[in-house]
């Protein structure tokens, strides 16, 4: 589910709340709260690594 999260979060289109139901969570807090705990990053955060390029230096090899 991780991989599906990155990849929703990649697409510029999506909102967190949209991503964050699609996965079931109820909650987009439980949502930004289980990413930030398997990725170390906020949901925000990782998006701001893909716009500055940096993604594959941080979150997509944790």
């Amino acid at each position: 589910m991780l991989d599906i999260a990155k990849a929703r979060l990649a697409d510029p289109t999506k909102l967190i709340n949209e991503i964050s139901a699609e996965l079931g969570f109820q909650q987009p807090q439980s949502f930004s709260n289980w990413f930030k705990k398997a990725t170390r990053l906020t949901p925000l955060q990782f998006c701001k690594t893909i716009i500055n390029g940096h993604a594959a230096d941080t979150a997509f090899n944790l």
